[in-house]
């Protein structure tokens, strides 16, 4: 089955929007994988933190009994207190957030015992110091001093190497997520620039067979035209006045023995002249520009005089300077161009006078054609008319530019810029009289 353009499109953006939406979906994903990731290594620096606590205030409680037993002053032991208040709630904070690891749970277990451990016999050592003195008080500290803090201290590093082990691990996924997460967008990016290029070259390439072909229905329709104006000058109008005359020679043998046959005959003579003029204005029509340089020139003055004849308007030719084109092909197109303007400006802008001007400039000329209409409208259809796409048509295909802007004062101005030696000479061969 043969893709239309519409169709060629349609699958185009369907697959550009299948692959963006595929890599949503893939990206987002990815994107909560990283998220987990990322809120993971974050839990453990967080508990890494609340273990880094835990030796402090095992230590603090140590070096706050150890003043007190040294000196006997109480405000030594107010850090031991708010040690000891504090102890339990560290142990807990790290409990909660290790309570998925059942290892963790066993070191803490051990911790917590130590803890306890050296609770109590720091309390033991204050009572001592305080009822039996300072010697009594400096045996026991010497005897424990550090005992239990250091296999606090041993404890917590095993469970910090154990979360550094996981904090490695959860980084390297973290990073690998971030990658996967940045190759996939990246990857679709890249994919969805190459399906929409894809289209938008398809695309362009169905324009352009579509204009090529339009181009070359325009072509195969001016020299039908030509063709036919030809065959109806040649042959028609040629045949027309053979039988007029013969008309005449036979209306002047009947004068003399049948008057009456001979004013019939001279009466069908007339009409059959007539039909001549008509058949000829006709072949003018379909092949308005002769074949010579000067033809344009001579077939726009025409044009002039009969614009004014049939509408009864004021329109004139004027060139200031001979402007000769040799490609008989531009000068029909840009004749077609002049006839659309003007017959625009008569229907549509009910203008009174027209100015139909070519000048020229070494290579470049213009053919420009004002009038004293209505002027354009304030506000241009979204579609234009037919013929405005067929004179912009017509310069495209012989390299020309078309532009049409409002007058100064009053009504439209159409320009149309063109190259005397055109570069599109090949594309109009088909316009050619053979």
């Amino acid at each position: 089955m043969q893709l239309t353009t519409t169709r060629k499109v349609t699958l185009g953006f369907a697959a550009s929007l299948g692959i963006m939406g595929a890599m949503a979906v893939v990206s987002f994903v990815s994107t909560q994988r990283l998220i987990g990731d990322i809120r993971s290594v974050a839990h453990t620096y967080e508990v890494l933190g609340e273990l880094r606590d835990i030796p402090e205030v095992s230590s603090v409680m140590q070096s706050s009994v150890r003043g007190y037993i040294i000196t006997g002053r109480e405000d030594f032991l107010a850090p031991f207190w708010e040690a000891k208040a504090d102890a339990h709630n560290q142990v807990q904070q790290v409990r909660e957030l290790t309570v998925d690891k059942p290892s963790q749970q066993r070191l803490l277990d051990e911790i917590e015992s130590y803890l306890n451990l050296q609770m109590t016999g720091a309390t033991n050592m204050i009572a001592v110091r305080k009822n039996e003195g300072f010697g009594v008080a400096e045996a026991m500290l010497t005897e424990n001093h550090g005992k239990y803090s250091s296999r606090v201290k041993q404890l917590v590093k095993q469970m910090s190497d154990e979360e550094h082990v996981l904090l490695a691990q959860r980084s390297g996924k973290a990073t690998d997520s971030a990658q996967l997460a940045n190759g996939l967008i990246l990857v679709g990016g890249v994919l969805t620039l190459a399906v929409m290029a894809i289209a938008i070259f398809v695309l362009r390439q169905d324009i352009r067979e579509r204009e090529q072909l339009e181009r070359a229905i325009l072509e195969i329709s001016d020299h039908e035209q030509l063709r036919f104006g030809h065959d109806l000058h040649d042959s028609l109008c040629q045949e027309l006045a053979g039988i007029a005359f013969m008309g005449q020679v036979l209306e002047r043998k009947l004068a003399a023995t049948a008057p009456a046959e001979a004013a019939e005959v001279g009466r069908m003579a007339a009409l059959v002249g007539k039909s001549v003029v008509h058949a000829r204005n006709m072949a003018r029509g379909l092949q308005p520009v002769e074949v010579e340089a000067n033809g344009l020139m001579v077939a726009l003055e025409e044009l002039a005089h009969n614009v004014q004849d049939m509408f009864r308007v004021k329109c004139r030719f004027v060139c200031e300077k001979p402007v000769l084109i040799s490609n008989n092909a531009v000068a029909v197109h840009l004749y077609r161009i002049t006839q659309e303007a003007v017959h625009n400006a008569i229907r549509h802008g009910g203008a009174k006078n027209i100015e139909i001007r070519v000048r020229r400039s070494h290579q470049e000329a213009t053919l420009e054609i004002s009038d004293d209409g209505s002027g354009m409208p304030t506000e241009m259809p979204a579609r234009k008319g037919a013929g405005i796409e067929t004179m912009q048509y017509r310069a495209e295909m012989i390299g020309a530019t078309l532009t049409i802007r409002p007058a100064p004062s009053q009504g439209t101005v159409v320009t149309c810029s063109f190259t005397l030696v055109p570069k599109t000479e090949a594309k109009t061969k088909a316009l050619q009289v053979a």
